[in-house]
Order: C-alpha cells, then sequence, then structure tokens
C-alpha cells in the first residue's frame, strides 16, 4: 500500500465534506471553466482527473493537472481525488470534540466521536469511501483541525 503525505483540513460547528468519494455520482462532477466562481465541496473533472474543491475562490487561467494533494488554481483550491482509496486515517488535532458521518451531513454529539488531541478513526483495510464522502462537524466553534493522510 502506497501512503499518501497527510493533508490537514479544519472544520467548525458546521457540517463539512473532509473526504470526497472516490467515485462522485456524475451529476456531482462539473466541467472546469476559467474565471468561475467556485464553492468549497465543488466537483470537477479534467481530462479524466477528478478534484474537489476545498478552499472557495475564482478559477485561474490554467486547469488543474496535479495528481496528488492540493494545488492553488486561480484563488480556488482544488484537491485530486484519487481513483482507489484501499484505506484512510483521520485524527483530530483540536482541543474540541469531532464528529463523523458518513454519506451525509455530521451532526454533533451523533455518529463517529472522534475525542480531542488525537482521538482518530481507521478505516478498515480496503475500505471504499462512501459515494457521499465523509463529513465532519466540531463540537463547538472556532478552527478545529483534522489531518487526514490516504493509502
Amino acid at each position: 500500500m502506497i501512503a499518501r503525505k497527510p493533508l490537514g483540513i479544519e472544520v467548525s460547528n458546521t457540517s463539512r465534506m473532509i473526504v470526497p468519494p472516490v467515485q462522485p455520482d456524475a451529476d456531482d462532477l462539473k466541467d472546469w471553466a476559467a474565471g468561475t466562481a467556485v464553492a468549497v465541496g465543488a466537483m470537477i473533472e479534467v481530462a479524466g482527473r477528478r478534484y474537489w474543491c476545498t478552499v472557495a475562490g475564482t478559477t485561474g487561467s490554467a486547469a488543474p493537472t496535479h495528481t496528488d494533494g492540493d494545488a492553488a488554481d486561480g484563488t480556488a483550491t482544488w484537491r485530486w481525488i484519487r481513483p482507489v482509496r484501499s484505506r484512510v486515517w483521520i485524527v483530530n488535532d483540536s482541543s474540541v470534540v469531532i464528529y463523523l458521518a458518513f454519506v451525509s451531513p455530521a451532526v454533533a454529539n451523533a455518529g463517529i466521536r472522534l475525542n480531542a488531541a488525537g482521538g482518530a478513526f481507521n478505516s478498515p483495510e480496503n475500505w471504499a469511501c462512501p459515494r457521499g464522502g465523509v463529513w465532519a462537524i466540531g463540537a463547538s466553534a472556532g478552527s478545529n483541525n483534522l489531518t487526514i493522510q490516504e493509502g
């Protein structure tokens, strides 16, 4: 198994997708276009590669081409969606509890609880990420940091 470099992501007390689905529904994928406003969670396809927006903004003049991690595109940031994911590790680096949910938005005090300062979720081997992705919500307002590593 090849482990990819860990990626950090912030969640707040509003549910947010933190791991995109490996095979997004075709309806969720848009074509990339220059100078277009994109929101966090938007997904695009470029030359057979799929990307997920982690920082909202306006796209630049050239489509993303990277095949690992994050890359800026104008003021937006795209994360490459791996075509195969056999495992995912999620670690809570913040000082508050964070909750995870699969397929639909996370709800505080429900689902998988990641305790503060090191609470972790390790998926089973050969785990296929749900079609709706993995969502997270912080138990309180403020910056709540997670580290995510895929294998």
